[in-house]
């Protein structure tokens, strides 16, 4: 392995844990809310709480397919980067993070393609 190739797992392994970190403080807001509907009846829309969690999920899953290099997930990684973006103040510099990471040439090198072998 190229120190190039070790720089590019550094990188996305420490976009993967921005991506936790977002993960389990969206995690917190959609128990937040559902709590607030729950016992409080004063949060109205159960939707916004479920979009939470759904998308909280999806960060969860996409993460841990990054951790392991898979083939599919280094596109729904580019794709949640840039949702990322316009979230002001913590999304945008992890969205830009993650495009810097992810788009990069090692980066496609160590993802390879479907079907070829990786480095462990």
């Amino acid at each position: 392995m190229t120190g190039a190739q070790t720089v590019a797992i550094r990188r996305v392994r420490a976009y993967g844990r921005m991506l936790y970190l977002l993960a389990g403080l969206a995690l917190l807001a959609a128990a937040w809310l559902l709590f607030l509907q729950l016992f409080f009846a004063r949060f109205e829309d159960e939707a916004t709480a479920q979009l939470v969690l759904a998308l909280a999920s999806a960060t969860i899953c996409i993460t841990v397919g990054n951790r392991v290099r898979s083939f599919r997930a280094r596109i729904p990684g580019i794709v949640l980067a840039v949702l990322l973006l316009p979230a002001f103040p913590f999304g945008t510099p992890v969205g830009l993070y993650g495009l810097w990471a992810l788009l990069n040439k090692n980066a496609k090198e160590l993802f390879g393609r479907s079907g070829q072998a990786r480095d462990p």
